[in-house]
């Protein structure tokens, strides 16, 4: 399957509709992106709205995890999205194991100071280790346990 990262990235807006960060959609409904684009570190840890330009199309969606998160300090938020995506085709995500060192990678994405996309490519210089796992089957399929 030739894959453009570009299809499953979109911008996630602030209240007043000004670009505030970068995340990608998981499924037909679910969209990830960074816990510090939808809380400052200031105001109180609660689920809230969060608005996504998708593809010239404003979606809606709820926070699934963001008090834990916060309480965890991992910078990964879930978002149960209103309203379904059908019109573009996602990719599986895949857990990798073993060495990841010189794996070379691309990220796409909407740095605030920019209204137009920008692509990095990148490699791993060294193998980091992962203190916290996050269980997306979990967060999906659960609304009393998120991680």
């Amino acid at each position: 399957m030739d894959f453009n990262i570009k299809e499953i990235v979109g911008k996630v807006l602030n209240d007043s509709g000004e670009l505030i960060g970068t995340g990608f959609i998981i499924n037909e409904d679910h969209f990830v992106t960074a816990r510090h684009n939808v809380h400052n570190g200031i105001e109180d840890v609660e689920e809230k709205v969060i608005k996504i330009l998708f593809d010239n199309k404003i979606y809606v969606g709820m926070t699934l995890n963001l008090k834990k998160a916060y309480e965890k300090r991992v910078d990964f938020v879930l978002i149960k999205l209103e309203e379904e995506i059908y019109d573009i085709e996602i990719p599986k995500i895949i857990k990798t194991t073993g060495n990841l060192e010189n794996f070379s990678f691309r990220i796409y994405g909407y740095p605030k100071e920019r209204d137009t996309g920008i692509s990095i490519n990148g490699k791993i210089i060294s193998n980091a280790i992962n203190n916290e796992n996050i269980d997306l089957k979990k967060i999906i399929g659960s609304t009393n346990e998120h991680v």
